[in-house]
């Protein structure tokens, strides 16, 4: 995303009026920026908390199918209790640890970063 402005100043203008001239300038195209930036994060919040649920809802449904190939392995004269191999904990523990960034770091700091912006944009 590129903002260009083209303006004139009148001849005779001071170069303090210029610098001040030129803050209030920049001041509206960050604010612009910063509401492009709004809307960039305000999607990601949207998309990060989407992949939060279905990142719990596939691990739960990988547990309960791992279930279920013990007890249809039980069925078939399997003995003992239901208990993950090596890789099938290191799936549901890749499940956790994904969630639990998302949950602790991810989101929350798109959260910190949406009510940043939204007190830059209206302190302009």
């Amino acid at each position: 995303r590129n903002i260009e402005i083209t303006f004139g100043i009148p001849m005779d203008m001071t170069p303090a009026d210029m610098h001040q001239y030129t803050d209030k300038v920049m001041s509206v195209i960050e604010r612009q920026n910063n509401k492009g930036l709004l809307r960039e994060c305000e999607m990601a919040l949207d998309g990060h908390t989407k992949n939060l649920a279905t990142n719990i809802e596939q691990k739960a449904q990988l547990e309960s199918k791992y279930r279920l190939d013990h007890e249809i392995q039980a069925s078939r004269g399997r003995r003992g209790e239901f208990k993950l191999t090596g890789a099938q904990e290191s799936q549901l523990s890749n499940f956790d640890n994904t969630s639990k960034n998302l949950r602790e770091v991810v989101i929350p700091k798109l959260k910190r970063d949406i009510e940043d912006l939204k007190r830059k944009i209206e302190d302009v």
